[in-house]
């Protein structure tokens, strides 16, 4: 930046140094074809990452790193210690868009063939099963979501309803019309005979059906 002492009318002998100032690089970031900022370093200083973190959030994607082409296929090397820097630079941020988890949950059916989990991109859509779940004793009605705009990992449940189970009156009579049982009997399944009636004078009764 010049010279040490003032040699002008020199009158005694002088020692009249050269001094100097490193020279400022400087590091270009940008996003795209924007520019984010621009950071001062000086000549041969040692350049960080960290220092280098004022990249602009982006929703729904993430920053995974500094790039020094504009069609960031090669991502820069900052070196385990530090990029020591020599000439001015021009980084690109390179963004990868989100990626969740949606899970599907039979609640204790059963879906054969069919993956249960989806990777879904931010903002988009998950893909409803076609098959529905199948579930002892329940039909199934619907998902509780309808997996669009997935922002977040996501558990989509099956919702079913109760198969209403069909019953039958049986009821039991005597020979005279007298009722000796009334019994509500699931379709299917078997009633229990009530105790056969003793009558004097007649044999134990059998029981007919009508």
């Amino acid at each position: 930046t010049g010279w040490s002492v003032d040699f002008q009318a020199v009158t005694e002998p002088l020692l009249v140094y050269a001094q100097y100032e490193r020279a400022i690089k400087t590091v270009t970031l940008m996003n795209g074809f924007q520019q984010i900022a621009i950071k001062e370093f000086t000549y041969q200083s040692i350049v960080r990452e960290s220092a280098l973190a004022v990249y602009p959030e982006i929703e729904g994607y993430d920053f995974v790193g500094w790039y020094q082409d504009e069609e960031l296929t090669e991502k820069f090397d900052f070196g385990k210690a530090g990029h020591l820097i020599k000439e001015d630079l021009t980084l690109y941020a390179k963004y990868e868009i989100k990626k969740y988890t949606v899970t599907f949950d039979l609640d204790g059916g059963l879906l054969e063939g069919v993956s249960l989990t989806q990777t879904v991109e931010y903002g988009k859509n998950a893909t409803l099963p076609s098959a529905k779940p199948v579930k002892d004793g329940y039909t199934f009605v619907t998902w509780d979501k309808d997996g669009t705009n997935i922002l977040e990992d996501t558990t989509i449940k099956a919702l079913y309803e109760i198969i209403p189970t069909s019953y039958h009156v049986v009821t039991f009579k005597d020979e005279f019309g007298s009722i000796l049982k009334v019994e509500l009997v699931e379709s299917g399944k078997n009633a229990t005979y009530p105790e056969k009636p003793e009558v004097e004078g007649y044999k134990d009764p059998e029981w007919v059906g009508s």
